[in-house]
């Protein structure tokens, strides 16, 4: 078990194109950040203006499981299906972005289409590039999970993602980030709706969501749900967030302890002088 006072999950789940090649070859290098082109004789990695995305829907179930003195586990879900679309007819290789907690072997995780379960792989981002590429942002602690999916020309294609995140401990606080910004990557806009329900919220002094754009939250015991409905091409935040913070006792094991001490020596003290002052 992790002792950290805070727990933090980064959810980097924007999907992005990364080539249209159905083997995708590695090389394993230092590299820097995000790449737009990479044209080498085992593949390349693009960035496709072409693809779009034209629909996401996003699902997280977020429960509190156990409680075991100060500290709180959590249980995250994720349920997500995205549509993609192509210009031509193509065996797109799509990666998801995700942190490495996702891929240390404590998620579980599912792709498919409308028709099978499609395999995938996951590499990091330092696996995928080389060093002579045009960069953006530091992408390089990002791990992805690849695979490939047929894409017919102009036809809208479903893909279902299911994420079973495990278990996160939190001790002061709880907080859950979605990043959607790099949806801007793809051509056209996206619209996407993303869904939070969190169950179990008693012990908890304050339970908020951000940002409030687009953002309407429903209350239905023991659950708490916040939906973003959004356009992306509108929305300038970099994630959309959960921030749970815990009621806390006014002192704490130790912390009483020293504090009774503190108290009744001095007290015990003052009454042992004056009963010795008595008897004289």
């Amino acid at each position: 078990m992790s002792s950290k006072r805070q727990n933090t999950f980064v959810v980097a789940t924007v999907l992005l194109l990364v080539s249209s090649l159905s083997n995708f070859n590695t090389l394993e290098t230092t590299a820097n950040p995000i790449v737009m082109h990479l044209k080498q004789t085992y593949g390349y990695l693009v960035l496709d203006s072409n693809m779009s995305m034209p629909e996401a829907f996003v699902n997280f179930t977020i429960e509190r499981t156990h409680t075991e003195g100060l500290w709180y586990e959590y249980d995250i879900r994720m349920n997500a299906i995205y549509t993609f679309q192509s210009p031509i007819t193509q065996v797109a290789t799509i990666g998801l972005v995700c942190p490495q907690e996702w891929s240390s072997g404590d998620a579980d995780i599912e792709i498919s289409d409308d028709h099978s379960t499609l395999p995938y792989v996951i590499r990091n981002y330092t696996e995928l590039v080389s060093e002579n590429e045009t960069q953006t942002a530091s992408w390089i602690h990002l791990d992805f999970v690849i695979f490939n999916c047929t894409l017919e020309i102009d036809t809208p294609t479903d893909i279902s993602i299911v994420m079973d995140l495990g278990t996160s401990e939190a001790e002061n606080a709880f907080q859950f980030y979605y990043f959607v910004a790099t949806a801007h990557a793809w051509s056209g806009d996206t619209h996407e709706v993303i869904i939070m329900n969190v169950k179990n919220l008693d012990g908890t002094s304050s339970c908020s969501f951000s940002p409030d754009t687009s953002l309407t939250i429903t209350n239905n015991p023991p659950w708490r749900t916040a939906t973003w409905e959004l356009n992306m091409s509108a929305f300038e935040k970099e994630n959309v967030s959960l921030s749970i913070y815990h009621e806390r006792p006014l002192f704490e094991g130790n912390e009483f302890l020293l504090i009774f001490v503190a108290v009744t020596v001095p007290i015990i003290i003052i009454l042992i002088v004056a009963l010795i002052r008595g008897r004289k």
